[in-house]
């Protein structure tokens, strides 16, 4: 079973570069509740916000110089009812991508992939 080696090591922030800000601030908003809230820096704008307790920023990827073509990050969320989440990712502006039993991968607007995981409620 995996556990983390260092206890005085912990995640405090995931940044992530975005091309399309604001689909994606829509999306982890909508989906996610992130909060997201515009600040200034480095003459552009970026948001902060949280994905459940972790600081969470969006950057304009022409400022990160990211020279990814997908997968950016990939988050794994768990839920109590993934038919729910998967039709709120939908309405937010993902696709998804695969679906076997418990486990669905969703494309966010730039492409990159979010894992969720849970209790089909539908029971298929």
């Amino acid at each position: 079973m995996w556990q983390m080696r260092d206890p005085e090591l912990r995640l405090v922030e995931v940044s992530l570069a975005a091309d399309d800000v604001d689909a994606m601030v829509r999306f982890y908003d909508e989906l996610f509740g992130a909060g997201l809230e515009p600040y200034e820096a480095f003459g552009t704008t970026f948001y902060r916000g949280t994905l459940d307790s972790v600081r969470f920023v969006l950057a304009p990827n022409a400022l990160a110089g990211v020279d990814a073509a997908q997968n950016r990050h990939q988050f794994v969320y768990a839920t109590s009812d993934l038919d729910a989440l998967l039709a709120r990712a939908e309405r937010a502006g993902g696709v998804v991508r695969d679906r076997a039993g418990n486990v669905a991968t969703v494309l966010d607007p730039d492409g990159n992939t979010v894992v969720l995981q849970g209790t089909r409620s539908s029971g298929a």
